[in-house]
């Protein structure tokens, strides 16, 4: 169940992908990726280091994708 729950945000990021684009996939991903952590929590009282690395580096720099993405809109190019 533990590396199902390690693929989980990669496979929804790539379903995502697939059908839409690469902007709702990293919403998706950082989505999945907090999802996952917490559920760990719950089920497990403990997370594990490299997870918690893991959501901190998506939540990052998927987060800066995002947010460079609504800036070209707003700047109209």
């Amino acid at each position: 169940m533990k590396q199902f729950l390690d693929f989980l945000p990669l496979v929804v990021f790539f379903a995502f992908y697939k059908l839409y684009d690469i902007y709702a996939a990293t919403s998706a991903l950082i989505v999945a990726t907090a999802v996952v952590l917490i559920y760990s929590w719950v089920r497990y009282r403990k997370v594990e280091k490299m997870a918690l690395i893991t959501f901190v580096l998506v939540a990052v720099f998927g987060g800066l994708t995002i947010f460079s993405t609504t800036m070209n809109s707003l700047s109209g190019k």
